[in-house]
């Protein structure tokens, strides 16, 4: 399982995970901090992902609250539709935390 580092404050780095074109359920796990300290979460917050395809699609998925200083983000096959770089943000009931990103590789021509 890949795994990034994901900053609740929205700043720094821009992370990337990976997923080809038509995947769905593939899983990759973002570590949670708070500047350089681990972001642990209570376990009743509401958590979702907010994603741009670059076709200008706008959805969001719910995410499992694990009550740790991690989640585990399943894509769905409606983020994968497209190949190109998604553009995403976690929120944490309210708060987005810094953007990541899910490069989505497109299939080989056969």
């Amino acid at each position: 399982m890949e795994t990034i580092a994901l900053n609740v404050i929205p700043r720094g780095v821009n992370y990337c995970a990976h997923a080809s074109l038509n995947d769905n359920g593939r899983v990759f796990r973002a570590e949670l901090f708070e500047d350089s300290e681990k972001y642990y979460l209570t376990g009743s917050e509401r958590l979702r992902v907010r994603y741009r395809r670059p076709d200008k699609v706008i959805s969001s998925f719910a995410v499992v609250n694990t009550g740790s200083n991690y989640v585990d983000i399943e894509i769905p096959s409606d983020l994968t539709a497209r190949a190109g770089l998604i553009y995403c943000k976690l929120r944490i009931n309210s708060i987005a935390c810094k953007a990541f990103y899910i490069d989505v590789e497109d299939k080989p021509e056969v």
